[in-house]
């Protein structure tokens, strides 16, 4: 998904798979965001707890709340569950929030 964020736009990236070959793969649960104005790729860091680690995830940004929504995605079976980002970091942490 990506967010106007000012001055430039960020890219957030959720889940996946990782690993050299179908028989090592694992899930991601890890945000990565790509800030579009300086191509540096960087991790997100979560208070709260992250979503189970899926590929095939839908992601859609509420203008109304600011926050980033996940639904579903595919890890040995189909979800169906929901989760929101707030990517404003916490002042004082810098780090966002996921909320289940």
């Amino acid at each position: 998904a990506a967010l106007d964020s000012v001055p430039s736009f960020k890219l957030f990236v959720f889940g996946g798979q990782r690993g050299s070959n179908k028989a090592k793969w694992a899930y991601s649960n890890e945000v990565s965001i790509l800030d579009c104005s300086s191509l540096i790729w960087m991790s997100a860091r979560f208070l709260g707890s992250k979503p189970k680690g899926r590929e095939d995830s839908a992601w859609a940004y509420d203008a109304k709340t600011a926050k980033l929504v996940i639904f579903g995605g595919w890890s040995g079976q189909w979800f169906s569950d929901l989760h929101t980002l707030n990517p404003k970091p916490n002042p004082q942490t810098q780090q966002m929030t996921s909320y289940t």
